[in-house]
């Protein structure tokens, strides 16, 4: 009972398969190219769709069964006979353990020709075995080869139970010839002087120049011209150059609307007919094409349009917003560029006045001693011996004093004041009141000049500002590359695969990279962007994409949400990091940072604050934060520096400095910046054992300013290791022992290999860590996505 139930549901299935629509119209198809002949002797074009559509489905079966008969209807039964052992053996060789499932449309081919070859041969051994034959065979095994290929585009097409929105190139090619070839199948049924085949190829001609232009009317044209001169038994240059003449005019005239379209074929036909000398009555007749127009008006402006739709793929997917988007971008430049000069203005009014105000120096000495007389003398009884009687000797004393305060200890000077002042009864009261004015005197000048330096700071940060902006404003403006071809590509893929997408962008950005902008119908949360639109679209170009962002942009008024791929990076790289804090303290002097930036690259820093303990970490701890947020953000390497050393500049009255080992990969194309500011030689460990060494001479970042760094760049391999430490771990041993050492390791783990170098360096110390160490190692490899 069990058995009978899956046969019966096996037969339901199955004639639901046969009464679908695109069978339907397979069944005429299959029947006429049965019947296309060409030389009136071959009829290889059904056995080669049939070839085509077995390798889709075997539920096609039946339609080998209809191809048969059309070659049997024009061939007769025994002519027919080699088909009929073709497909039975097509059939047999397919199904043998399925080994063809999911071969290659060539691979078919070949097994296709290797399959009919020796039937062929053994059918022309019992007629009559003779050269020409032989090359008649040749020649059909060429013509399958060939149609297997055109019908592996084409039968998607008819197939997909998808309604298909958009036709490459390919397609739309493929698809005009299997619809020539089923016109050799009507034959030369008509009347009255018209041609059924004749009417329906001027139609296709017409209709096709009408939806596609010029170019696609010309090569339709071509294509039937040379399927009807081929099924004539030669090759007429008239009839093939007819057919795209008209072609060619009816696509130039389409413009002026159907009359104008159908005008134009009959012009081009005519042009052509009058200089052949009457061979136009007898390729094309004129009721065929008045035949052919009145089928032509009657067919609907909408059938035209979505026609028209299929064949480009830039019609309802073009990203419509491109336009408005560049006048977007464009006037936020603008904005920008404003904000931009704004900032530079301001930058040189700060850059005016700390040059107006120059740098502070000490009150000067007369306005401090007359303060001193002022505060200490008024109410002496011997001011009018000193100050009337004696003035310049005073003066003189009193500024020797004050050179004294500037160069010598205390003690000094209260002797050296005893010695002085010899007629003086306020001494104590003199000394105290110009050592304190002294010291008021330099503390004012050391905040003066502080204050001058921030302003100083501020114009640079503002001038920075300006420029990063100024920057941002030119990426804004410059021209995007938009990839037309990948774009059509990519849509047809889509397609196919029957994914809708209402935008497409795709274009290259200032890396070089690719990125698609995608727009669709909201999925609601199914990841169909990852699952699904990634693969297909990876799979079109030859390209492994990604997502670029985590989740999508939706828009939730217009059920649309859109998302960015972007092109795979080549590379990939990870940090590893083995540490250890000066021995008896808690906190590590050294902080450092690894990761991936928006613009597909990677960055690891290292940085060492001045000593070891909290204050160390603290200074280093401040020095990666502002850089990992400056990094994040877009600005450059320069700008980040600049703005540290700044920071740290001002943000105390006491010296307090760091270094900064940091290096920029792009992932991209393996190229490695490296920077270096006060830090000590890093390393790059190649994959064939090589050691390069990175140096760098300049002063850490804090200390003065318009700090200047080492930069170097460098091209990675896949398999390299950066090694990146602080001054700790090189300052434990002897000259180079870390590059020997690196010379020797043997390992694939970055984490395995900073922890020998720690271990190694902590050897020469017996184990105790006599600063704050830190290793860094940093491995790349290329993606196998």
């Amino acid at each position: 009972m069990l058995e009978r139930n899956i046969a019966y549901s096996r037969q339901k299935s199955y004639f639901s398969f046969i009464i679908q629509k695109n069978m339907i119209l397979l069944f005429p198809v299959a029947f006429l190219l049965g019947r296309a002949s060409m030389l009136e002797i071959l009829t290889p074009f059904g056995i080669a769709f049939f070839v085509a559509l077995y390798k889709e489905n075997k539920k096609y079966l039946i339609l080998g069964l209809v191809i048969l008969a059309g070659t049997i209807s024009t061939q007769g039964l025994y002519q027919a006979m080699p088909y009929v052992a073709f497909v039975l053996a097509t059939i047999f060789t397919f199904n043998y353990k399925d080994r063809f499932r999911g071969k290659k449309t060539y691979y078919i081919a070949i097994t296709s020709i290797a399959i009919y070859l020796p039937i062929k041969l053994l059918f022309l051994v019992i007629d009559t075995f003779n050269v020409y034959g032989l090359i008649m065979i040749l020649f059909e095994l060429l013509v399958i080869f060939t149609v297997i290929y055109i019908a592996s585009y084409a039968i998607p097409v008819i197939t997909q139970k998808c309604r298909r929105q958009i036709l490459n190139t390919e397609e739309i090619i493929c698809v005009a010839i299997l619809g020539g070839l089923v016109l050799l199948g009507i034959g030369n049924w008509g009347m009255y002087d018209v041609s059924a085949s004749n009417v329906i190829g001027i139609l296709i001609i017409i209709v096709f120049a009408y939806s596609a232009g010029a170019g696609a009317g010309a090569a339709i044209g071509i294509t039937l011209g040379l399927i009807t001169s081929m099924a004539g038994g030669r090759v007429t240059p008239t009839i093939i150059g007819t057919f795209a003449l008209s072609g060619l005019l009816a696509g130039l005239f389409k413009d002026l609307g159907k009359i104008g379209c159908a005008l134009g074929f009959s012009l081009g036909a005519g042009i052509l007919a009058f200089y052949s000398n009457g061979y136009y009555g007898v390729v094309i007749r004129w009721q065929e094409i008045l035949v052919a127009f009145l089928l032509f008006l009657i067919i609907p402006q909408a059938w035209l349009l979505q026609l028209e739709k299929l064949g480009n793929s830039s019609i309802g997917t073009t990203y419509d917003s491109n336009k408005y988007r560049e006048e977007a971008n464009q006037k936020v430049a603008t904005r920008l560029i404003d904000f931009s000069e704004t900032f530079n203005e301001l930058s040189k009014l700060f850059e005016n006045i700390t040059n107006k105000q120059g740098k502070a120096k000490h009150e000067d000495m007369p306005k401090l001693i007359e303060k001193i007389a002022e505060s200490t003398c008024a109410n002496c009884g011997l001011k009018r011996i000193c100050w009337e009687e004696n003035y310049v000797a005073t003066y003189k004393t009193l500024s020797k004093i004050m050179t004294l305060i500037e160069t010598e200890d205390e003690y000094c000077i209260r002797n050296d004041y005893n010695a002085i002042f010899k007629k003086c009864i306020r001494v104590d009261q003199i000394t105290e009141a110009m050592m304190l004015s002294c010291e008021l005197s330099k503390t004012n000048m050391i905040w003066r000049n502080r204050h001058l330096e921030m302003k100083e700071l501020m114009g640079e940060q503002l001038k920075g500002i300006s420029l990063e902006i100024g920057a941002l404003a030119k990426e804004m403006t410059e021209e995007i590359i938009h990839e037309g071809e990948l774009k059509e590509i990519i849509c047809v893929s889509l397609d196919q695969s029957a994914l809708r997408a209402k935008n497409v962008s795709v274009v290259t950005n200032k890396e070089g990279k690719l990125e698609i902008y995608i727009e669709k119908k909201a999925c609601k949360n199914k990841q169909d962007c990852s699952e699904k639109y990634l693969e297909v679209i990876s799979k079109a170009i030859g390209l492994q994409m990604v997502k670029k962002n985590a989740r999508c942009i939706t828009k939730e008024k217009q059920s649309l949400c859109s998302f960015v791929l972007e092109e795979a990076n080549r590379f990939v790289a990870c940090t590893k990091v083995a540490r250890i804090a000066k021995d008896g303290n808690f906190f590590s002097g050294d902080t450092f940072t690894h990761m991936n930036l928006k613009s597909g690259k990677y960055l690891a820093a290292l940085s060492d604050g001045m000593g070891s303990g909290e204050c160390a970490y603290l200074q280093s701890e401040a020095t990666i934060s502002i850089l990992e947020k400056m990094v994040e953000a877009g600005f450059g390497i320069a700008m980040t520096i600049e703005t540290i050393n700044s920071l740290l500049l001002i943000n105390s009255t006491e010296e307090i400095f760091s270094s900064i080992d940091m290096i920029v990969i792009d992932l991209h194309d393996g190229l490695v910046d490296f920077t270096k500011i006060g830090s000590v030689t890093g390393f790059i460990k190649r994959k064939n054992n090589k050691v390069d060494s990175i140096t760098s001479s300049s002063l850490p970042i804090g200390i003065i300013s318009g700090v200047k760094g080492s930069f170097d760049k460098r091209k990675l391999q896949g398999g390299d290791f950066i090694v990146m430490i602080s001054d700790g771990v090189i300052d434990a041993g002897e000259e180079n022992w870390l590059h020997n050492h690196l010379l020797t390791a043997c390992t694939n783990n970055p984490q395995e290999l900073a922890n020998n170098i720690l271990k190694k360096s902590l050897d020469f110390s017996d184990g105790i860590a006599k600063d704050d160490m830190t290793v860094l190692v940093t491995k790349i490899w290329e993606s196998h996505n």
